[in-house]
């Protein structure tokens, strides 16, 4: 390692020194340019890396997914990737990885096809409605016409008083999009979950529908029409706005169960692969799209989204996969599935 890394160091010096004395430029601007340059190709080759091991055997028995895999290691290249994290636990991940064109695309791909990744976490807090507390003279000053006293739970700033039990929960937003030459971008998976505690809960994950009523009109509370998550500030809003029991229902605050609601669009997946050229099933373009190391893995994102898309079996912790990277929990589920179509 030692040896490896005089050599590297001595090659970069070696070329930062070229270029700044023929004045082309600083040797600062070049060393940034390296730095910046090196973290995308390590990204890259993580990808590589990572298909290249196969964690959900999807190329086991099957040697044209290998092949492919092959394929897409050659056109692939990291345009841009920042990983985020702050003190109060706020973690943001954001990749983009373009797929430059070769015969196998459709023809009337000009340049590339780009996919991006982005995964939000954030802590919320809320309060079990058992620990609603009396409102106090400066709650009853925000009363308001409809008759609202002012005193609902706000899971994003919530004030405690003597006796009360306020919880810290977490909320995740993961999406993947894709986009043709640089047009505009189109949604293929949205996965939201909304945790009890600041780790994922021992506890069965519980899908939003089924707290929903007979109606399930809350499903999608945070997403709009068209299966796209709600901005921050919208999301906040729709919290803000909820009462104590809602907010503790829909973070699982009462059972210490999560929640999850997961979407995969089939009109544009299936618009991806023919624009790609890839021929994968659906089971196998659900797996190969979570491939991508974009998102925290001990969040079960993935049994998540296989749950919302070939149904959820109650009980059955063996359909998901333990976390161990071996798949074998979801080589099961992805075979369900596909005798499911």
């Amino acid at each position: 390692g030692v040896v490896l890394a005089q050599l590297v160091r001595s090659a970069i010096h070696a070329f930062v020194s070229s270029k700044a004395s023929d004045g082309e430029a600083l040797p600062a601007d070049v060393l940034r340019l390296i730095r910046d340059e090196a973290s995308l190709l390590l990204e890259r080759q993580i990808i590589c890396d990572t298909l290249d091991a196969d964690p959900y055997k999807l190329c086991e028995d099957d040697a044209d997914v290998r092949r492919q895999f092959g394929r897409l290691q050659g056109l692939m290249n990291v345009v841009s990737c920042t990983r985020t994290k702050t003190m109060d636990g706020n973690v943001t991940i954001h990749c983009v990885v373009e797929l430059s064109r070769d015969n196998e695309m459709n023809a009337n791909i000009k340049e590339n096809v780009r996919l991006e990744f982005a995964y939000d976490r954030s802590p919320i807090r809320y309060m079990d409605s058992k620990d609603k507390h009396a409102p106090s003279d400066a709650d009853n000053d925000n009363d308001n016409d409809d008759g609202n006293t002012g005193h609902d739970c706000d899971t994003s700033m919530i004030t405690s008083g003597p006796g009360d039990d306020v919880h810290r929960g977490t909320r995740i937003i993961y999406y993947v999009d894709f986009s043709i030459d640089h047009g505009p971008k189109e949604r293929l998976i949205t996965i939201e979950v909304m945790a009890s505690g600041e780790a994922p809960s021992s506890e069965q994950a519980i899908p939003m529908e089924d707290d929903g009523g007979d109606d399930g009109e809350d499903v999608w509370e945070d997403f709009d029409e068209d299966g796209e998550p709600l901005s921050k500030a919208e999301a906040d809003d729709v919290v803000e706005n909820m009462d104590e029991d809602e907010a503790s229902q829909k973070t699982g605050g009462k059972d210490g169960k999560d929640r999850y609601a997961a979407y995969v669009d089939p009109e544009e997946l299936h618009k991806f692969l023919s624009c790609t050229g890839l021929v994968f099933d659906e089971a196998t373009s659900i797996y190969f799209l979570m491939i991508f190391p974009y998102f925290e893995f001990e969040w079960d994102l993935l049994g998540f989204l296989l749950d919302a898309v070939f149904g959820h079996q109650s009980g059955d912790d063996s359909s998901r996969s333990d976390g161990d990277g071996d798949g074998d929990g979801d080589e099961e589920k992805k075979s369900s599935g596909a005798d499911a179509k």
